[in-house]
């Protein structure tokens, strides 16, 4: 299984920048992936650049 990637693994999209999971862009970020998903799903202003890709 080394090498694969998750089958249940989401696409992000922060600042027009597209990662392909939130453990992705929480290393490019050097933020938790906790984090990212926390400020995906809030309803905050603050973070309506932090989305799932459809």
């Amino acid at each position: 299984m080394k090498g694969r990637k998750p089958v249940n693994m989401k696409k992000v999209i922060i600042d027009n920048i597209i990662y392909e999971s939130v453990t992705d862009a929480s290393r490019n970020l050097s933020v938790c992936p906790a984090t990212v998903i926390f400020r995906i799903k809030s309803k905050s202003n603050n973070f309506k650049s932090y989305n799932y890709v459809e």
